[in-house]
């Protein structure tokens, strides 16, 4: 690879994450030692998250082309690409803003050459496996494969993606929850803006029947984590299906259905039992008893101590 225009040829180094399976993490070359990367598998069917700090030395970085779809968008700008990442990989302008988006699709090979190093980016890498089984459920497709793009805006996708960012590599129930569903929504925003699928149809595969499975599953794993994968398998769905079946039937995203479960339980056992809120959290899958008051003022406007004054009871549950 040649050097950036008036600098010597640098000493490259390989960033490897064995347990992210990320490949292009994984294989990446930089030219200058670059800080820790926060790794998120969302889904075990081929989705995965990254958040890459800022590398300010690192004006060259080389990126085989892999097995899946890679959406890159830039949480800073790149305020200046000295060429081309790639062939099919032309922007418009060199100076690319925070927030758009780069896609590159599965087997594309870049290489990077930035004058003012990489920017901070997340990362989105899409599995083929899942792509194909999107496409194939849209019932009508319209292309298969990605095609590359820089400086790209999909309005759709924004608030989706601001959300990622401020979760980051968030390790509770919850927070990992809403990660699955903003990440697989991302996912369909994007493909369709891209014409990777056509638009969705209104599904009708949540029978009541399989509701009520879903909601014995949630009821049943309260007490530890809920991932959307496992409530989609408990009625033989894929991810991407049960989600968009889930919302059309019951009106709120699966993530929302949890947190209304976990609440409903805070509250019984609040008004039921004498045990503390900390015990409380723990039973009803919060990761600690912050985030369960927190969680509880969002859904019903109160703390829990304030919210069983209101029922006429004290914190330890007495009348």
């Amino acid at each position: 690879m040649d050097a950036i225009r008036g600098t010597s040829a640098p000493q490259f180094q390989a960033v490897y994450h064995p347990q992210s399976g990320i490949a292009t993490l994984d294989a990446a070359v930089y030219s200058a030692p670059v800080g820790p990367i926060e790794l998120v598998e969302l889904l075990r069917n081929g989705l995965s998250m990254a958040i890459v700090p800022a590398q300010p030395l690192a004006q060259i970085v080389a990126a085989p082309g892999v097995g899946s779809d890679v959406i890159i968008r830039l949480l800073d700008p790149i305020r200046r690409l000295e060429r081309d990442p790639a062939p099919d990989l032309r922007p418009r302008a060199a100076t690319l803003r925070a927030s758009s988006l780069i896609a590159i699709p599965e087997g594309l090979a870049t290489d990077w050459y930035l004058p003012n190093g990489q920017p901070r980016v997340l990362h989105l890498h899409i599995g083929a496996t899942l792509r194909e089984t999107m496409h194939d459920e849209a019932g009508r497709g319209l292309e298969r494969q990605l095609k590359p793009r820089i400086g790209w805006d999909v309005s759709s996708a924004n608030a989706m993606f601001e959300r990622m960012e401020r979760l980051g590599a968030a390790t509770g129930p919850l927070d990992r929850l809403e990660l699955q569903g903003l990440g697989l929504a991302a996912t369909a925003a994007i493909l369709r803006a891209s014409g990777v699928l056509a638009t969705r149809n209104p599904s009708q595969a949540m029978t009541p029947a399989r509701l009520r499975r879903v909601r014995a599953y949630v009821e049943e794993n309260l007490g530890s984590e809920v991932c959307l994968d496992e409530m989609a398998g408990c009625v033989g769905l894929s991810t991407s299906h049960f989600a968009r079946a889930f919302r059309a039937e019951t009106g709120i995203s699966p993530y929302a259905f949890v947190v209304q479960a976990r609440v409903k339980r805070a509250k019984d056992q609040l008004l039921n039992s004498r045990r503390s809120l900390a015990e409380i959290a723990i039973d009803c899958g919060f990761a600690t008893q912050s985030h369960m008051t927190e969680t509880f003022r969002r859904v019903t406007g109160l703390p829990p101590a304030r919210w069983l004054r209101v029922q006429g009871r004290d914190a330890e549950g007495e009348a």
